[in-house]
C-alpha cells in the first residue's frame, strides 16, 4: 500500500516536471517563431565578453549579499553558523533550485543541512529560510513601488504603465501590512499549544514563536529588507548590461526599476523550470509597453541574463561537494546552542 502511494507520488511529480518543461519549450518556440526571440542576437552576445563578465560578477555579489541577509535573520534568532557557511549553504540552495524542478528544492536541501546544525532550535532555523524567501519577494515589490513614484509623470501618460504602477503599490502595501501583522502577532499564540485538540496547530505556534525574534530585533529585519532591495538593484544593473548587449538602446532607469522586478516576480511562479520561457514572455510583454521600444530586445536580454544566472547557480555544485564532505566528516555536536 505504501509502495503504491509512493509510486503514484513519483509519477505525479514526473508528470508535473514534464509539463513544466513542455510549457518552457512551447513559450520559447512561440517567441522565436514570432521573431520576439532572436538566436542571432544571442550568438552575437558572446563577443561582448567584458559585459558578460561584469554580469557574472554582479550575480556572485548578489549571492554573497543573499548569504549575508540570511545570516542577519539567523542572528536575530541567536543562531550563528558564520558567514562562510552561510555562503556555502546559499550556493547549495541555488544549485538545487536549478537542478531540481520546482521553486523550493534548494530550500529543502538547505533546510536539511541547517537542521543538522541545530540543537533544539530547528523550527527557528527553518523559519529563517522561509522568511528569507519572503523578504526576497518583498524587496521586489518595494523596489517596483518606489520606481512608480520616481517616474510618476511618465507612467501617468501610459495606461498600461499606470496599471502596473498601481499593482506594484498595492502589492507593496499588502506586503508591508502582512509582514507587520505577522511579526507583531508573533509569540502571542502560545495558548494554542495546549491540549490534544490543538496538536495540528503546533507547527504554526512554533513558527509564531520564531517570528517573535524579529519583533525584538526590528533593526535586523530592516537591514535584511534593505539587503533585498540592494540585490534587486544589482539585478536591474545586470539586466541593463544584457539589454545593451542586444542593442536595446537607452531607456530611463525608472522603467528598469519598475519592470525588471515585476518580470522577476513572474519567474517565481512554478510554471516552468527556473522560469525559462515564462520570463522571456513576461519581459517581452512588459518592455513592449515602453514608448518607442520593442519587447524583443528585452526577451533576448533576459535570455542572456538567465543563462548567466543559471551558470552561477550551477557553480554551487562546488559548495555542495565540499560542504557535504565536511559535514559527513563531522559528528553533529550541537554547535548552535539552544
Amino acid at each position: 500500500m505504501g509502495e503504491s502511494k509512493q509510486m503514484k507520488s513519483n509519477l505525479a511529480r514526473w508528470i508535473a516536471t514534464a509539463a513544466k518543461f513542455a510549457v518552457a519549450m512551447a513559450l520559447l518556440v512561440w517567441l522565436s517563431r514570432r521573431g520576439n526571440l532572436s538566436l542571432t542576437r544571442l550568438e552575437e552576445a558572446s563577443t561582448h565578453w567584458p559585459e558578460l563578465l561584469a554580469i557574472l560578477g554582479i550575480f556572485y555579489l548578489e549571492a554573497f549579499v543573499c548569504a549575508w541577509r540570511w545570516n542577519l535573520l539567523l542572528a536575530a534568532q541567536e543562531l550563528s553558523i558564520g558567514l562562510s557557511e552561510s555562503v556555502s549553504l546559499t550556493m547549495i540552495g541555488f544549485f538545487f533550485n536549478t537542478v531540481i524542478p520546482g521553486a523550493v528544492g534548494g530550500d529543502v536541501i538547505k533546510g536539511y543541512y541547517l537542521s543538522r546544525r541545530m540543537n533544539g532550535k530547528k523550527s527557528a532555523g527553518l523559519t529563517t529560510i522561509l522568511m528569507d524567501r519572503l523578504i526576497g519577494l518583498f524587496g521586489l515589490v518595494l523596489l517596483a513601488a518606489g520606481a512608480s513614484f520616481w517616474t510618476l509623470r511618465s507612467f501617468e501618460s501610459n495606461h498600461a504603465l499606470e496599471l502596473l504602477r498601481w499593482f506594484a503599490l498595492a502589492a507593496a502595501a499588502g506586503g508591508i501590512a502582512a509582514l507587520t501583522v505577522a511579526v507583531m502577532a508573533s509569540g502571542r499564540l502560545g495558548i494554542l499549544d495546549r491540549g490534544e485538540s490543538v496538536r495540528w496547530l503546533a507547527p504554526f505556534v512554533k513558527a509564531s514563536r520564531s517570528l517573535a525574534a524579529y519583533r525584538q530585533n526590528p533593526e535586523m529585519l530592516l537591514l535584511a529588507v534593505g539587503a533585498s532591495i540592494f540585490n534587486h538593484l544589482l539585478s536591474c544593473l545586470a539586466f541593463y548590461l544584457a539589454f545593451q548587449i542586444v542593442g536595446g538602446g537607452a531607456i530611463p532607469w525608472g522603467y528598469y526599476f519598475l519592470l525588471v522586478p515585476l518580470g522577476m516576480i513572474t519567474t517565481v511562479i512554478p510554471l516552468s523550470p527556473a522560469g525559462v520561457g515564462v520570463g522571456q514572455a513576461a519581459f517581452f510583454a512588459l518592455f513592449q509597453i515602453v514608448p518607442g521600444h520593442s519587447g524583443a530586445a528585452a526577451a533576448n536580454a533576459f535570455t542572456i541574463f538567465q543563462i548567466l544566472l543559471i551558470l552561477v547557480y550551477l557553480s554551487g555544485v562546488y559548495s555542495y561537494l565540499t560542504y557535504r564532505r565536511t559535514a559527513e566528516a563531522e559528528v553533529p555536536a550541537g554547535v548552535i546552542s539552544g
